[in-house]
């Protein structure tokens, strides 16, 4: 079943499907978005706001996450919407010396795949982030993590997509 006037139907109203009928719309696609309750409220609507490079598995995921952080930037302006977009860094703490050779491993493996990512010391961690604790051993440090809101997006990408 087709709506009339449209080449396609993207079925979900989340970010995926909110985001998928911007970029058809961007392209000159006349697509029409069906969901079952109000835009955004699956999902979405629960999910975190984190965007977090040094959390993703090497290879095709840390790949796909790249790119999918290039996206966010300038999406506000494109969008004409607020999408909450931050790029203010992210680490992950270790309290244990096992912990520190944990985060120590990921850094130096995530760092051999291109990404920019630190280990900082006990001291290093706290002048970044003062408000940690003292028992902190060390943390990794990446400065492309960051934050945007899935509500906004979704409500950004759907608003966009209506504009002729």
């Amino acid at each position: 079943m087709m709506l009339p006037g449209s080449e396609v139907v993207v079925i979900g109203g989340g970010i995926i499907g909110s985001s998928v009928t911007y970029y058809l719309a961007k392209r000159g696609v006349k697509v029409a978005l069906v969901e079952r309750g109000d835009i955004a409220s699956g999902t979405s609507s629960a999910c975190a706001d984190g965007i977090q490079m040094q959390t993703k598995t090497l290879g095709p995921k840390l790949a796909l996450a790249l790119e999918s952080l290039k996206l966010y930037y300038g999406l506000s302006e494109e969008l004409g919407y607020d999408i909450g977009f931050k790029r203010d860094g992210g680490m992950i703490t270790a309290q244990t010396e096992a912990e520190v050779e944990f985060v120590s491993s990921l850094v130096n493996r995530l760092k051999a795949s291109g990404l920019e990512v630190y280990f900082l010391n006990s001291k290093e961690a706290r002048e970044l982030q003062p408000a940690l604790s003292e028992r902190i051993l060390g943390s990794s440090y990446c400065p492309s993590d960051g934050l945007a809101n899935p509500l906004k997006i979704t409500m950004g990408c759907v608003m966009a997509a209506k504009r002729p």
